[in-house]
């Protein structure tokens, strides 16, 4: 019997907490990476570390970021379900507050992702009270890169 990867069911290595559920399946007009804003001036964005006042969040520690305006200068990808920041847009509101590239969406505002397609995740983004706080989680690159090869795998029919 074949050993079943923690990727197949949602999981990217390196994170806890953090199995898919695909209840919602439209597939209309949906690609792998969606643009969320684009850059904003340095007065409308905070940023705090949930695990004390570090400038750098470590591989698997949460840190929040507050975003005060309606653009968020980031770009996401779908990684097997889960929500993963893509981009960074360089003077964008998501830079200025701290969010970094390979960070997954845990939490947007008060609603946590765990149980939230990709694509529900990007629906709270968009309709979300602001300012917005989320909560985010660094992924270790080869973690990252992991996940993303088995959803190529399963993309192709190799699972």
């Amino acid at each position: 019997k074949k050993a079943t990867s923690p990727m197949l069911t949602g999981r990217i290595p390196g994170t806890s907490n953090n199995t898919a559920n695909s209840s919602s399946t439209n597939s209309t007009k949906r690609t792998a990476r969606t643009k969320i804003g684009k850059p904003t001036d340095q007065s409308d964005v905070n940023a705090t570390a949930t695990e004390g006042s570090k400038a750098e969040p470590n591989i698997g520690e949460d840190y929040t970021i507050s975003i005060h305006r309606e653009m968020l200068g980031l770009t996401v990808e779908n990684v097997l379900e889960r929500t993963i920041i893509r981009t960074v847009l360089p003077h964008g509101a998501a830079k200025k507050a701290g969010a970094k590239v390979g960070s997954l969406i845990v939490k947007v505002g008060s609603i946590e992702t765990t149980h939230l397609t990709h694509f529900e995740t990007i629906d709270e983004l968009r309709q979300s009270q602001r300012p917005l706080k989320l909560v985010l989680r660094r992924v270790g690159g080869q973690s990252l890169k992991e996940a993303r090869e088995e959803m190529g795998r399963l993309i192709r029919g190799g699972g």
